[in-house]
């Protein structure tokens, strides 16, 4: 009888034991799988982090080209909007104090058909191209900084901004004159000089 309840707490004894070493590699298995997937999770947060980094980093290199070409061709635009719209201004004014104005050798009298002969003379020399060219490179690189716009950059696009929009309804208002000379001289000087004072406090 001793004999039987020693083999049957024998058996029971290595079945706990059986059932621990289990209950044991099951448990090593399990912080093995949660070691190797915070591992995972921790390389994957590493690897995004230098992606985000990388791509921060290439932004801000793409913003600093494109914003000094930006301020290049807002010069250059607003330079060309100054002497297209100071040469319609010139003719608009002796059109109607001088009662005419003699462009390329002929003479004219009326207001519409001066500002015609002037855009003209513009479309013939290329100005009027040149200035289209330097407009619409402007906006491309503008494009580039929004794109490339981050919290760093944020007040450098701003002031980018302010200039953009200045420059660009200099622009349109010299290639387009309209309204009365007194108003289109008053609008003309003032874009002129914001413009101007813009221009200074992105070169600052």
């Amino acid at each position: 009888m001793n004999k039987k309840l020693a083999i049957i707490g024998g058996s029971i004894i290595g079945a706990i034991l059986l059932v621990a070493i289990v209950i044991f590699s099951v448990n090593q298995v399990q912080q093995m799988q949660e070691r190797n997937a915070k591992a995972a999770a921790h390389e994957k947060a590493v690897a995004v982090q230098a992606k985000a980094a990388k791509a921060e980093k290439q932004k801000k290199k793409d913003f600093s080209g494109a914003y000094d070409l930006f301020v290049g061709f807002a010069t250059t635009t607003a330079q060309d909007a100054e002497e297209i719209g100071g040469k319609y201004h010139d003719v608009w004014q002796k059109t109607i104090f001088d009662d005419s104005v003699t462009i390329k050798g002929k003479r004219y009298t009326d207001f519409n058909d001066s500002i015609q002969a002037q855009y003209d003379v513009f479309e013939a020399n290329g100005k009027n191209k040149d200035a289209k060219e330097a407009f619409d490179s402007m906006k491309v690189q503008f494009d580039i900084m929004t794109d490339s716009l981050t919290l760093a950059n944020q007040a450098k696009y701003d002031d980018a901004k302010k200039l953009y929009d200045l420059v660009s309804k200099f622009y349109n208002l010299s290639i387009d004159p309209s309204g009365t000379l007194q108003s289109y001289t008053e609008d003309f000087n003032q874009y002129d000089n914001d413009v101007a004072s813009q221009l200074q406090t992105l070169q600052n």
